[in-house]
């Protein structure tokens, strides 16, 4: 529109929306110029949540920035001293940066890792029964967030059909938080055929989370768990 001599331009944006997530010590940059850790939209201990007295000081914070209005999809990297990170990137949008693996962690603990996800599975893929509640309550640390969490699901598995699922893992991202703490993430998808009354239902879940595992009086516990995506 014009006021005489004066052109005005009506500005918009675009529909582009994005969130990343990172590590406090991670330097991110969207476009080659590195994002303030103080215009961070929220901070967070995101996995770490609760287990401050587990950690003797050694957690982190995980900061989320929310990038709005954009026309293109932005470059974004990160790097934690002189290595660039992989980003984890999700359906929403959502770009995700862990610590670097850690090749040894991940050999020592991805059998442990397995089997508390592998029992998280079965629990939620399967009529509700004691045994499989009680295998995965026990590889949980005591008094987390985690263990409430699983303890007060009892009674809505009392409604899951009998199920039987046919399951791909795939775990990264090994990272230690300290001495008695590491963290990694799980990529999962599942087959999965039900019952429900004389209905069958057939269906495919999938996703990714975070969790934290944590040594307590010598023996590793699952201790937090924090979904990343699903589908």
């Amino acid at each position: 529109e014009t006021d005489g001599s004066t052109i005005h331009y009506a500005a918009s944006t675009g529909e582009g929306s994005y969130s990343i997530f990172a590590p406090e010590d991670v330097q991110v940059r969207v476009n080659e110029i590195r994002v303030d850790p103080e215009a961070a939209a929220e901070r967070s201990p995101g996995v770490l949540n609760g287990l401050d007295i587990y950690l003797s000081g050694q957690g982190y914070q995980t900061l989320t920035w929310t990038i709005d209005g954009l026309y293109l999809e932005p470059e974004v990297k990160a790097h934690l001293d002189t290595a660039e990170l992989t980003p984890l990137r999700t359906s929403d949008g959502s770009i995700y940066f862990f610590h670097p693996n850690d090749p040894a962690l991940q050999e020592r603990f991805t059998p442990l890792a397995e089997d508390f996800f592998s029992a998280y599975i079965r629990y939620t893929s399967a009529h509700y029964d004691d045994t499989l509640f009680w295998n995965l309550i026990s590889k949980v640390l005591p008094g987390t967030y985690l263990h409430n969490y699983l303890s007060t699901t009892r009674d809505t598995m009392l409604w899951a059909g009998n199920s039987t699922d046919d399951r791909t893992l795939t775990f990264d991202n090994f990272s230690a938080v300290g001495d008695n703490c590491f963290v990694c993430t799980v990529a999962f998808d599942v087959d999965r055929t039900s019952q429900y009354w004389n209905e069958q239902v057939s269906m495919n879940q999938s996703g990714i989370y975070e969790l934290a595992f944590v040594n307590e009086a010598g023996t590793w516990y699952a201790a937090g768990m924090n979904l990343i995506s699903a589908e």
